[in-house]
């Protein structure tokens, strides 16, 4: 009885280590949204848990080049298979919306980034938004 009153205890603080709300997220997207647009990299590295170099100021400066600017972005939902909080993204060079995915923890610090990600529910809720 004492390990499960444990086991259930250490889920439901795990769970509420990463539980942000829908504004939590929707704050993130927008200052990602602020620095990709006027491509500051360096400063979308920091939004990071962990620093990563792949937000440099020349990839940004690709992927802008080839995708263009993000018009807007929109909630959708959670994604089931990875927990990743979904938006509809619409950028200036493709009509068709696209998707970006992510997990930010407690201190709204990017956890997990999917940049268009793509599979079947993701395109569902796509189409039906």
């Amino acid at each position: 009885m004492k390990n499960s009153i444990f086991i259930i205890l250490l889920v439901l603080s795990q769970s509420t280590i990463f539980a942000q709300s829908r504004a939590d997220y929707e704050q993130v997207m927008d200052k990602f949204k602020n620095f990709y647009n006027t491509n500051h990299g360096d400063s979308i590295s920091g939004m990071f848990y962990q620093p990563t170099g792949v937000f440099n100021q020349g990839a940004v400066e690709s992927i802008l080049k080839h995708q263009g600017r993000i018009r807007s972005l929109q909630y959708m939902g959670i994604d089931p298979s990875d927990s990743t909080t979904l938006f509809k993204t619409t950028v200036v060079k493709y009509v068709e919306p696209r998707a970006i995915g992510l997990r930010i923890d407690s201190n709204s610090k990017i956890i997990t980034f999917h940049l268009f990600p793509s599979s079947p529910y993701i395109d569902s809720l796509l189409a039906t938004r």
